[in-house]
């Protein structure tokens, strides 16, 4: 309590000009702000030191995904990622996995984080070849939409679309494109709870009667018998 006026530790670094304005220079601690979301990058890492890693650190890229830098010589990094799906929400999950043998130090012994290397691949172009080759007709078709929607050439299938650097607004416009060509029974919360394309498509293919690749490049998908009443938009 100042003056008797009570006043909240939020963490954040302000600068107070000679009007009494207060200008925003960042944080005390680690948590960032993510495509709307509040991170605290500390659970993250906590998470993964849950695993075989002996040391890790996870920061925000260009304010457009999150890269997790691991110290370990032996790690697989999608049994890492699947590791973060079990226990952070896709909001959480860092987009790129960094192994190194060794974290660069400061003087103190803690980590610099100013010394971590640039990532060498995209998040979204980081596809596995297996991945491409084993696309079904109609995850083509979601990633065509999804590339769309999120503003990307190349969208990975396996990746929730809130790691995509998207807004609200390119969620809600995938969801549009998915009503207007391939099923109107697809709402918000399925696409919230199946965020990637391949787990999208996973859950929409029972809702349509028959597909080909003719009829998935064109849009023409049919639905269940019981919505063939319900006019597509």
């Amino acid at each position: 309590m100042i003056d008797d006026e009570i006043f909240y530790r939020t963490g954040d670094l302000v600068r107070m000009d000679s009007n009494g304005l207060c200008h925003y220079r960042g944080r005390q601690d680690y948590q960032v702000k993510l495509h709307g979301q509040r991170i605290e990058l500390g659970e993250i890492e906590q998470c993964l030191l849950k695993t075989s890693i002996s040391a890790c650190v996870v920061i925000k890229w260009n304010d457009d995904y999150l890269i997790a830098y691991v110290q370990s010589s032996d790690i697989d990094v999608v049994q890492l990622h699947k590791h973060c799906e079990s226990q952070l929400p896709p909001h959480m999950i860092p987009s790129v996995f960094v192994p190194l043998e060794k974290l660069p130090l400061n003087a103190n012994g803690k980590i610099d984080r100013k010394r971590l290397p640039a990532p060498q691949c995209s998040p979204l172009t980081n596809i596995d070849q297996a991945d491409v080759i084993s696309l079904t007709p109609l995850e083509e078709h979601l990633q065509r939409i999804f590339n769309e929607a999120f503003h990307n050439e190349s969208t990975n299938v396996n990746m929730p679309f809130q790691q995509l650097g998207g807004t609200s607004l390119d969620a809600i416009r995938a969801l549009l494109l998915i009503q207007q060509k391939i099923c109107t029974m697809v709402d918000v919360n399925l696409l919230f709870t199946n965020p990637s394309i391949r787990q999208l498509a996973r859950v929409i293919e029972p809702l349509l009667v028959t597909y080909d690749d003719s009829s998935v490049a064109t849009s023409t998908l049919q639905l269940l018998p019981e919505n063939q009443d319900r006019p597509m938009p």
